[in-house]
């Protein structure tokens, strides 16, 4: 249950920190200055699906500058990851403007069939990687 609730402050405080950004709070920001390139986010993407495949675990990833945070509840939960490719970047605009950047990501897992799953990456340094389920409850959406 701890594991559950660090993860859980872990991403509020992320999704907490972008939209803060987002809203104006950092001064003469715009929700654009948080959010990383196309390239950027697909290499924090490709980064974070690599460490889950030579079994990192979920979280920081480390020796990364920028740094690098997961949050992925099924790669917490110790599922092993085998393959992976990511997809083209995919528009999915906030309810209020620009969101994170998403990437759909064709994903085999050990023992499984392969799955198609969205990521979010937003933020700058730290760059958060959100799989979707787990970007939408730290957002409250679910």
């Amino acid at each position: 249950m701890k594991e559950f609730s660090r993860y859980r402050v872990a991403g509020l405080l992320g999704v907490a920190v972008a939209f803060c950004a987002f809203a104006g709070c950092g001064g003469d920001r715009t929700e654009l200055d948080i959010l990383p390139s196309e390239d950027k986010a697909r290499a924090a993407l490709e980064k974070a699906l690599t460490a889950w495949k030579s079994g990192q675990k979920a979280g920081k990833i480390q020796a990364e500058s920028p740094g690098i945070e997961v949050l992925d509840s099924v790669w917490r939960d110790g599922a092993k990851l085998t393959s992976f490719d990511i997809g083209q970047a995919v528009e999915k605009p906030g309810p209020n403007g620009p969101g994170p950047r998403w990437f759909e990501v064709k994903l085999t897992l050990q023992d499984s069939e392969p799955q198609k799953v969205s990521y979010a990456v937003l933020g700058l340094d730290p760059l958060w990687v959100y799989r979707e389920a787990d970007y939408k409850k730290a957002c409250g959406m679910e």
